[in-house]
């Protein structure tokens, strides 16, 4: 698998997970919105570890600088 997600993309994702997932557990949000929420949150903390984004990949995305590369 391919990297195309950088070290400041990785650490925003982790942080937008969080909160998500603060939103989703303090019950901030219901319904579709807390369903929206748990994916999104998931989905960050996911690609933040993996270091790979599908969506990225499809649009022939990267936010590796050069130096994250090699």
């Amino acid at each position: 698998m391919l990297e195309n997600v950088g070290r400041e993309d990785r650490l925003i994702r982790f942080v937008a997970g969080f909160i998500y997932l603060a939103l989703w557990f303090f019950g901030a949000a219901r319904g579709a919105l807390a369903f929206a929420l748990g994916f999104a949150a998931i989905y960050a903390a996911v690609t933040g570890t993996l270091g790979h984004d599908p969506i990225y990949r499809l649009l022939d995305f990267s936010t590796l600088g050069e130096r994250q590369k090699n």
